[in-house]
This record gives C-alpha cells, sequence and structure tokens, in this order.
C-alpha cells in the first residue's frame, strides 16, 4: 500500500477515536446516547464527500450507502439491509448473493 494510502488511514482512523461514543448500558434505544451520533454523522458526510450514493442515517444508528459499481453489466447486490426486528434495534443484513457472509 502507498505510504500517502496509510498516512490518510491513520489520520480517518485518529480523527474517529477521538469522537466520544460512550454508550449508555441503561438505555433500551440503538445508539444508546445521542453524542454517538457525532460518529456516525461525521462517517455519512465523509461518504458524501467522496462521492458515495444515496448515504442516510437511520435511527437505530446505521449508516447506509450505495457505492456504484466498478465494472461493466450486471452484478448481483451483496447485501441490502432489512427491517430490524422489533425486540432488536440493530440493523440486520440479508444477502442475496449465495456466496456472500449472511446475517438474518
Amino acid at each position: 500500500m502507498s505510504s500517502i494510502f496509510l498516512n490518510e488511514l491513520e489520520e480517518r482512523f485518529l480523527r474517529y477515536v477521538k469522537i466520544d461514543t460512550t454508550a449508555d448500558p441503561t438505555s433500551s434505544t440503538s445508539p444508546s446516547t445521542q453524542i454517538q451520533f457525532d460518529l456516525l454523522n461525521l462517517l455519512a458526510d465523509e461518504l458524501k464527500e467522496i462521492g458515495v450514493q444515496e448515504v442516510s442515517l437511520t435511527p437505530y444508528g446505521a449508516v447506509l450507502a450505495s457505492i456504484p459499481a466498478t465494472v461493466d453489466g450486471e452484478v448481483p447486490t451483496i447485501a441490502r439491509p432489512t427491517r430490524p426486528p422489533r425486540h432488536h434495534p440493530a440493523p440486520r443484513f440479508s444477502s442475496i448473493c449465495s456466496t456472500c457472509w449472511q446475517t438474518s
């Protein structure tokens, strides 16, 4: 990997870890605190800056986005979000590509 890429990667990582994302263990929500949205909003903004499409932030604390294909022709979707169950506020993903990892 190039040193320019590694330097940028390190800068981003250090910027992310400086953001307070302390959770509230007594909370029944996800994310459990409003301050956790600081990191989520930064990630969403940076994705938009680099041209990622359809960037959105869910109420349950997931940043979703579409990255355009870089190949010609039809290619399968790797993963798509599904609605989380009522008892578990975290996002779930189901794959429509049988060779990709799946959780459901």
